[in-house]
């Protein structure tokens, strides 16, 4: 690949974002056609790829980046940030690893609450909406005539011929190559093409079969996240991969590394004798159940990320890692807590008593409960462990909890308050992001550390009552938090804190 602006050339195909080529001498971003652009829902797509989903609520950032990546788009601009403060990303979220139909009629929502809350025409609000929902990995799919359906197949078989031509020229399809390229639906790998790297494939949500060669020596992990229509994935006689049952299995690390989705099949039989579980290796899927053997020793973090249908775990009594509880996955002691079901309807759930710590992503993203009871031998939450539990209206946590992870709580719109023991000592980065029902709280008198961004855009929080110990509060802990009141007991640091950010305070 050739840089129009710069001439630098490079050999493996580095691709961001839905057409975009970044030169990675110039930074410059231009298609295929080798035309410099900046059309807005390709610079979202990329700002996504590059800093995850989180970044979207950073409206600030997004901003910014968008006026770099965008510099000529700012009518568009201007009206994306709008519907990101509206918080039309949020909803989109929950429209995650459904059903195309499902996507389909979750986003014509979205588009129609755009054009009450901001005034703006049908056709404006379906461009936005769509740009958006393309960057989170949803996809928009309009009704086409039968004259629109035989320019979309002639389109089709251009790009097939296109690509086919690009990557005879590599050995190598590098990291996000074709990330996000929504018109890919069908791709045949030629031979000269020995290896293919992480997420190559990253939110190609229209891509349905792929045929891999025999030829290939490495795959990196995730290389389909993202790729929720992925239905067939064909490779032969391959001494390194192998497909079974639509699972895509590294035969050298005995390793799931995808599980494609299926119309029909609702519980997956991981095959005896896999040994792991590769990160995003279920993503997306619309499997309701799981059945781990004897053999699985490690399941990545995320391996199961957003599989919204899910409802149970089954474990081989034999394993001597895993083991499901009422179908919750837990680790065999049953100590740590892996991963809820996302799509579980419970709106209750008692945590083990033998449960001492929550897994990362643990609870993320659970749709249905509305209370948890938390065991008195807990001691830690992981990172993103209840994110977007949208339901979730109350945390009152046990005397043993001694850390918060980063991002723990964020978004749990519905929580109204939150009772923290007095055994923590940190509370992390982002951990009560957005939580906007918070009316007050009071920081135990152990904690020392308040995190980066920890109580951001709590908008109802008027009372924090903070202890003597605390040593350090991150910048933007309150931001957003315009009511707040800090009472402070015996803290200088804290006193020079609210001074110095603009927050009201009282000495207690």
């Amino acid at each position: 690949m050739k840089c129009p602006k710069c001439g630098k050339a490079w050999n493996e195909i580095s691709r961001k974002g839905r057409s975009h080529y970044i030169c990675p001498q110039c930074g410059v971003a231009f298609n295929s056609e080798k035309e410099v652009e900046d059309q807005i829902e390709n610079a979202l797509s990329w700002i996504v790829e590059e800093y995850g989903f989180d970044i979207l609520s950073e409206i600030n950032r997004v901003n910014a980046l968008l006026m770099d990546l965008a510099p000529n788009q700012e009518k568009k601009r201007k009206l994306l940030i709008a519907l990101l403060k509206e918080g039309i990303h949020k909803r989109l979220c929950q429209y995650l690893g459904l059903s195309t139909e499902d996507m389909y009629a979750g986003i014509m929502k979205c588009e129609r609450e755009a054009v009450n809350a901001l005034w703006i025409t049908k056709e404006a609000a379906h461009y936005v909406v769509g740009a958006i929902a393309l960057s989170m990995g949803l996809t928009k799919f309009d009704e086409a005539s039968p004259e629109c359906e035989s320019i979309l197949n002639k389109e089709q078989s251009d790009s097939v011929c296109q690509q086919n031509a690009l990557l005879a020229q590599y050995t190598v399809i590098g990291y996000k190559a074709f990330a996000s390229k929504s018109e890919l639906v069908y791709l045949r790998i030629p031979q000269n093409i020995v290896a293919i790297k992480a997420k190559a494939f990253f939110n190609c949500v229209n891509l349905r079969e792929i045929v891999l060669p025999d030829t290939l020596e490495s795959i990196g992990k995730s290389i389909f996240e993202g790729c929720s229509s992925l239905r067939e994935i064909t490779i032969n006689d391959n001494k390194n991969y192998t497909v079974v049952k639509g699972m895509l299995i590294d035969k050298k690390n005995k390793a799931i590394l995808w599980c494609c989705n299926s119309d029909d099949a609702e519980i997956c039989q991981i095959p005896n004798g896999i040994a792991t579980v590769y990160e995003k290796a279920f993503d997306r899927n619309r499997l309701k159940s799981v059945i781990i053997p004897k053999t699985v020793k490690e399941i990545e973090k995320r391996a199961f990320y957003l599989t919204m249908l899910f409802e149970s775990y089954q474990v081989d009594y034999q394993n001597l890692n895993f083991c499901a509880i009422n179908g919750v996955l837990h680790t065999k002691r049953r100590e740590r807590l892996l991963h809820y079901p996302q799509g579980r309807k419970d709106i209750n759930y008692v945590i083990e008593d033998t449960v001492s710590s929550i897994g990362d992503s643990a609870f993320s993203c659970v749709r249905y409960l509305e209370t948890i009871t938390f065991t008195p031998s807990l001691k830690s939450i992981g990172a993103k462990a209840f994110e977007y539990c949208e339901k979730l209206e109350n945390i009152v946590l046990t005397s043993n909890v001694i850390s918060i992870g980063e991002r723990a709580f964020q978004y749990c719109e519905k929580i109204k308050s939150v009772m923290l023991p007095r055994s923590i000592k940190e509370i992390g980065d982002y951990a009560f992001y957005n939580c906007c029902d918070i009316v007050t709280l009071s920081i135990p008198k152990d904690v020392m550390r308040i995190g980066h961004m920890t109580f951001a855009n709590c908008h109802k929080l008027i009372k924090v009552v903070i202890q003597d110990s605390v040593k350090f509060i991150g910048d933007g802990a309150f931001i957003g938090c315009d009511n707040l009141t800090v009472y402070i007991r015996s803290n200088a640091y804290v006193e020079a804190y609210c001074q110095s950010h603009g927050i009201k305070y009282n000495q207690i």
